[in-house]
């Protein structure tokens, strides 16, 4: 005579014991595995909302006989760096921010410092023409690493990853695309040149 012990059957024949799965009980788990299932994904389920961008940024026309230079802080670098061009101070640029200097035509330097580069970023020249539109963009090399550890908890052991970034190098100024930086400065705000800075 079989003897039920949860969802098998064993069934003993002489000295051997022989299981057999209960279909009913088989059934019974499949349905719970698909209401859980079900319940899962009713759990993740929102209003779809397609994929958005953020509008362009309105750029500026350089006024006639003259050009403008587009200054923007590339994500990720938390000091506030002030922008001297030609040894005047434009604008302080905190993170994630630009802004948008009037130039005459011809060479100008760039720099974080009134009489040139520093450590934190070298001086950079740039020579713009009547009627240009220009893009330059600041950030640091960084240096990635991954530390991982472990940790005994108990029986187990509980493994742990970091990433860690740090800034290594000087900060440069280069130049970009109007494409990129419609992106960056998507991501930042603008600053108003300094008072009497151009």
């Amino acid at each position: 005579m079989p003897v039920t012990e949860g969802h098998v059957d064993v069934k003993h024949k002489g000295d051997e014991m022989h299981s057999v799965r209960n279909p009913r009980n088989h059934a019974m788990h499949r349905r719970f595995l698909l209401a859980a299932f079900l319940a899962l994904l009713a759990g993740c389920a929102s209003e779809f909302k397609p994929l958005s961008f953020p509008p362009n940024v309105v750029l500026q026309d350089a006024p006639p006989g003259m050009a403008i230079v587009y200054l923007i802080r590339a994500p990720h670098d938390g000091t506030t760096l002030p922008v001297y061009i030609d040894g005047r101070l434009v604008a302080k640029l905190p993170p994630m921010t630009y802004t948008a200097a009037v130039v005459a035509p011809g060479v100008h330097k760039i720099a974080s410092a009134p009489h040139g580069g520093n450590a934190e970023a070298p001086a950079s020249t740039l020579a713009v023409a009547a009627g240009e539109r220009r893009f330059l963009h600041v950030s640091a090399p960084r240096n990635t690493s991954l530390e991982v550890g472990a940790l005994p908890i108990g029986g187990t052991v509980a493994i742990s990853a970091t990433h860690i970034s740090t800034f290594s190098g000087t900060r440069t100024w280069a130049e970009c695309s109007e494409l990129d930086a419609q992106g960056l400065m998507s991501l930042g705000k603008l600053v108003l040149p300094e008072r009497g800075a151009l």
